[in-house]
Parts: structure tokens; C-alpha cells; sequence
């Protein structure tokens, strides 16, 4: 491992990043792209927040609800 990939996983890791998603990160092709979702990361260790169009901060189960809600129109 170079020192710029040691250092892009130890900023990934201060992001909350936990191994699955390193591994992933590492075994998803250059050409190819891993999607996840907001659930997917706060499911896996990454914290942020989430606002709606007025720039409220959104709780998990309104994000939940939103995704959900969203699907259902497709």
C-alpha cells in the first residue's frame, strides 16, 4: 500500500467509512461504480446529515419515509 492509499483509508475511516465499505470501495472495478444510499451508509458507520429543500435537517425515519415514498411513484 502506497502512503496516499494509506492516507485516503485513514481519511475514509475518520469519515465513518467501516470495512465493509472499504472493501467494496477496493473490490468495485475503476469502470464500474458502487451506489449506495443514504440508509446503506448511516447503516454502515458514515454519519451526516440529511436536509430537505428548505434546508431543514431531516430525521432518519423522515429520510426513510421520503425514500419509500419515492420508490412508490416509479
Amino acid at each position: 500500500m502506497t502512503d496516499h492509499d494509506s492516507s485516503y483509508d485513514a481519511w475514509l475511516r475518520d469519515a465513518g467509512f467501516n470495512q465493509y465499505l472499504l472493501d467494496l470501495q477496493s473490490s468495485t472495478a475503476a469502470e464500474d461504480i458502487a451506489v449506495l444510499d443514504v440508509l446503506q451508509l448511516w447503516e454502515n458507520g458514515v454519519d451526516f446529515s440529511v436536509v430537505n429543500r428548505d434546508g431543514r435537517r431531516m430525521s432518519r425515519a423522515e429520510v426513510q419515509q421520503h425514500l419509500a415514498a419515492k420508490s412508490r411513484s416509479r
